[in-house]
């Protein structure tokens, strides 16, 4: 196997073994992603399926964030438009209800980013301006990159090639 699933899965073990909840459910969404970069979707379902078993009511909003997170970037994999939509919805809330600013703004620019593979190049625009307005107020360079090259694709989508060519 790739050697960060191989990490990840040693993560888990190591975590399990030592009877650690928290770090357990972090090390088993972070192999749940490393599976699905790896495109073994079974595998990456079943992890995350075990992270979310482990999930305490009590935990807070940027923990649940993660899952959700993860569970889009899953369906986003599987090519399941409107699962990865639902949980980057879910996301956006958690982070926001958790004061996660950065969060919020990342979320934000995955809307877009749905919207676009959704087909909804208009929408997608219009959320992307947003994000960009906003990311351009904050120090997120790698977010602001991923979002004007969003705006730019959208823009393209549309036709619009000389306000891609500005953005």
């Amino acid at each position: 196997e790739r050697p960060r699933v191989q990490a990840a899965a040693d993560a888990v073990a190591a975590w399990r073994e030592l009877g650690d909840r928290t770090r357990l459910h972090e090390a088993l969404l972070t192999l749940a992603y490393e599976w699905a970069v790896a495109l073994r979707g079974t595998e990456a379902d079943a992890a995350l399926a075990e992270a979310m078993s482990l999930e305490d009511p009590s935990w807070g909003a940027r923990r649940r964030e993660m899952v959700a997170n993860c569970a889009s970037s899953l369906a986003h994999w599987r090519g399941d438009v409107h699962a990865c939509l639902a949980h980057t919805r879910l996301a956006l809330s958690l982070a926001q209800a958790g004061g996660d600013e950065l969060g919020t703004l990342k979320h934000r620019l995955n809307l877009a980013n749905v919207a676009l593979l959704a087909g909804d190049a208009a929408e997608s625009l219009a959320q992307g301006r947003a994000v960009v307005d906003d990311l351009e107020r904050v120090e997120a360079p790698a977010l602001l990159a991923m979002a004007l090259g969003n705006l730019c694709a959208a823009q393209l989508r549309l036709g619009h090639t000389d306000a891609a060519h500005v953005s």
